[in-house]
């Protein structure tokens, strides 16, 4: 029996809830407009017990950039009002 102490390793897979800050590095957007995703339910949240910090699942914050990619797809395919396509 080994008497020495070995360091967890670390987790392979990032954590499925992030925190606020956690949240805007990864979706590249400030604090301020994270929370107001939160609070409009753009973005499914939480918040920690006593009403204290935001909780956003990763799995939210991946729909989120989902929804935008796919918006941004169809505003790029959509001709201009009033611009008929070549």
């Amino acid at each position: 029996m080994s008497n020495q102490t070995s360091e967890p390793e670390p987790l392979s897979t990032p954590a499925a809830v992030l925190s606020l800050r956690e949240a805007c590095r990864y979706l590249h957007l400030g604090e301020r407009e994270v929370r107001r995703l939160c609070v409009a339910g753009e973005l499914e949240a939480f918040t920690a017990r006593g009403g204290g910090a935001w909780r956003i699942p990763l799995r939210s914050c991946d729909d989120y950039i989902e929804q935008q990619v796919a918006a941004h797809r169809r505003s790029r395919a959509e001709p201009l009002e009033g611009h008929a396509p070549p």
